[in-house]
C-alpha cells in the first residue's frame, strides 16, 4: 500500500518540496498549480476543530506553471522519489496545455484536480467539475488528445448520489489515459461564521471517503487504481482504505496540520 502526501499548499514551495523529498515517502504530490500565479483567497481561510475536522478555503494558491518549469527538471533528475504534480486548469484547454507542459519536462504522473471547492471569481463560486458531467468530458478529452499514457489520476470531489457517481466512473473508464481515481477531494460547502463556505476535511469526511472507495472500486476496471483519501492519521486508518478496496491512500489534513513528519 503506497502512502503519499495529497495535494495542498504544504507541496507547492521548494522548501516545502525538499522537505518532503528528505523522508521515506515513495512518491510525492506538487501542487495543485495553474497556468498563472494565483493568490487564493484572503482573510481566515482554514481552521480546525476540538475533534479533528478541518475547514479551508485557501483555493488554488501557488506561483504559477513559470516558478514549476524552473525547479521541476532539477528536482526530477536528482530525486529518488517519484515526483507527480496536480494541476487545475481554467478550461478544458488550460488542463490540456498544463498536462502538454509537465509531459515535455519529464513528469511522469501527473492528477488532474476536478475537485476544488474554493474557487471564486467575481464574488462567485466556480463550478466544480466532478459534479458537471459536461465539463468533466471535455477536460477527460482534451488530456486524452495531449497523450493517452496511462499515467493521469483524477482527483475527484465526494459524490453522495450513487447514480451521479456511476456516471463518473464511467467518464473515466472509457478513457485511456486515466491510471486512478482520487476518490475524495474535500467536501464542499461547508459553514463555519468564522470562515465561511469552504471545504471539509478530516475526520468527519473519513467514512463518507472510505464509501466513495468502496463504490469505486466495484465500478472501476482493474487496470484503474483507486487512491482513497479523507481523515487519514493513523495506520488503523490506512488499513480500513485498504480493505475498502483502496491501492494507495494520501495524506491530506494531518499532513497540513503536521508537515513531512507525518
Amino acid at each position: 500500500m503506497l502512502v503519499y502526501n495529497a495535494a495542498g499548499p504544504r507541496c507547492k514551495e521548494l522548501g516545502d518540496i525538499k522537505a518532503l523529498l528528505k523522508t521515506k515517502i515513495p512518491k510525492i504530490t506538487i501542487g495543485s498549480i495553474t497556468l498563472k500565479a494565483d493568490e487564493g483567497n484572503n482573510g481566515f481561510v482554514s481552521w480546525e476543530d476540538t475533534m479533528g475536522n478541518t475547514l479551508n478555503s485557501i483555493g488554488l494558491r501557488n506561483r504559477g506553471f513559470g516558478y514549476y518549469r524552473k525547479i521541476l527538471p532539477k528536482l526530477i533528475a536528482s530525486a529518488r522519489t517519484q515526483i507527480r504534480v496536480s494541476i487545475a486548469g481554467s478550461t478544458p484547454a488550460e488542463y490540456a496545455w498544463l498536462a502538454r507542459e509537465l509531459l515535455a519536462l519529464g513528469v511522469k504522473e501527473i492528477e488532474v484536480n476536478a475537485s476544488c471547492p474554493n474557487v471564486w471569481k467575481s464574488g462567485k463560486q466556480k463550478t466544480i467539475a466532478t459534479y458537471d458531467h459536461a465539463l468533466l468530458r471535455a477536460i477527460v478529452a482534451k488530456i486524452e488528445k495531449v497523450s493517452n499514457q496511462k499515467i493521469f489520476d483524477y482527483k475527484l470531489s465526494p459524490i453522495p448520489d450513487p447514480t451521479e457517481l456511476k456516471v463518473v466512473a464511467k467518464i473515466l473508464s472509457d478513457a485511456r489515459h486515466v491510471r486512478a481515481v482520487v476518490t475524495s477531494n474535500t467536501f464542499p460547502n461547508a459553514f463555519a461564521k468564522r470562515i465561511g463556505l469552504a471545504g471539509l476535511g478530516g475526520t468527519s469526511l473519513h467514512y463518507i471517503a472510505l464509501g466513495q472507495v468502496y463504490q469505486f472500486r466495484k465500478l472501476l476496471p482493474k487496470r484503474i487504481s483507486v487512491v482513497g483519501v479523507g481523515g487519514i492519521s493513523t495506520q488503523a486508518h490506512v488499513r480500513r482504505f485498504k480493505n475498502a478496496g483502496a491501492d494507495e491512500v494520501q495524506i491530506g489534513s494531518h499532513y497540513f496540520k503536521k508537515g513531512p513528519s507525518v
